[in-house]
This record gives structure tokens, sequence and C-alpha cells, in this order.
């Protein structure tokens, strides 16, 4: 076995067919695999190999790059994929349905008002590639074990960053937009006014530029 993560994907796979058989038989078969890890380890209490994987969340650094453009759709399947992570811990972020009523009341047409955007800045861990050869876990009957606990943890820090504006049109060509608080997701130490620099690309040929 090469690569942990391919692993573990192609459980996910095995499971996939039964999916108008059970419930969620994804959720179930990620359950399993990581049942007996000591998820106390998991720094963020997310990892993100037991995430339901509805987004790319990897790409979705803080990097500028066209794979990491993002409407409303893509963010909120972003966002359920850390929702799924939660591993350790009790959950500090909104569920799925509270945050889209916020979105829905954010993407009201009132005349003249700026689009809001929302932004999630999210911290999560994920496995070191090399964690089952390095002997940071181990591997038996489908199921992950603590490897030697006396070496340096597998679970690798990241952070999710991404950002959509509520509605993707404009009923004029002046486009106003505000990053709203209340549309903030992030994982509890991440504050609103500790984000990093943003940046806009409005579609005009001057690229991007630093948002106030």
């Amino acid at each position: 076995m090469k690569h942990l993560f391919t692993y573990l994907l192609g459980l996910l796979l095995l499971a996939s067919p039964t999916l108008a058989q059970t419930t969620d038989p994804v959720r179930q078969k990620l359950d399993d695999i990581f049942a007996n890890l000591d998820k106390s380890r998991i720094p963020t209490g997310r990892l993100l190999e037991a995430a339901v994987p509805l987004g790319p969340v990897a790409s979705f650094n803080g990097v500028l790059r066209d794979s990491a453009r993002a409407d409303m759709d893509a963010f909120r399947h972003l966002y359920a994929t850390a929702l799924s992570a939660r591993l350790a811990g009790p959950e500090d972020l909104p569920d799925i349905q509270t945050y889209n009523q916020r979105v829905s009341n954010a993407a009201l047409r009132i005349p003249g008002a700026p689009i809001a955007v929302a932004v999630q800045y999210i911290g999560y861990n994920y496995l070191r590639p090399d964690a089952e050869t390095a002997g940071l876990v181990t591997i038996h009957n489908e199921q992950l074990y603590d490897g030697d606990l006396a070496l340096e943890s597998p679970y690798q820090p990241a952070l999710l960053f991404a950002a959509a504006p509520v509605r993707s049109y404009s009923p004029s060509a002046n486009v106003a937009l505000m990053l709203s608080s209340s549309l903030y997701l992030n994982s509890g130490t991440l504050a609103f006014s500790h984000l990093p620099t943003a940046y806009l690309d409005f579609g005009d040929g001057q690229g991007y530029r630093t948002a106030s």
C-alpha cells in the first residue's frame, strides 16, 4: 500500500453500491474505519479523511487559483464536508439548515443593498500520506488503529478558506459586496476580525484587487 488516502477512498467506494439500501452507508463505513482511534489526539477535532467528501476541501486553502472559485452551491458542499469531518469534541458550527436560513435572509432583494459574501475559515487535520508506513497508524480488518504513540502525530494541520456571494447576479452594473459576520463560519479561534486579506475579481480584466 503506497498511499493511505487511496486505501481509505477504496473503502468508501465499496460502501457506495448500497446507497439505496441504507440511510447513510458512507457515514456508517467512515465511522467504522475510524472507530478505534484515540480521537482526543486530533487537535481540531476534524479529520478530512473521516468526512463525507462532498467538496474538494484541500483545494480551498486560501491560495488564489481558478480551482478555488466557489458559488453558493460549492460553498455549501465544502461546508457540509467540514461538518461531517467532526470526530472529537462538541460541534461549534451551525448545522447546514440553520446556515441556509441565514443565507436566505441575506439574499433577500433589497434595492441598492450590497450583496452579502459568505465566508468559511475552518481549521481541520488530515492524515499524513505516509502515516501507515511510518508506523503512526496501523490498519487491521479495514479499521485504523493508533500506531506507536511515542512517535510524532499523524495529524497534520490545515485550513479551509472559501468565500462566495449569496447572489451571483446584480440588477445593475454597479456592484457592492459586503462581508457579513452573520455569514462567517469559523472553528472557534479564527475570529472574524482576524480574517486574512481578501481579494476580489470582478471579471473586468483588472484581476484581483484587495477588498476593503
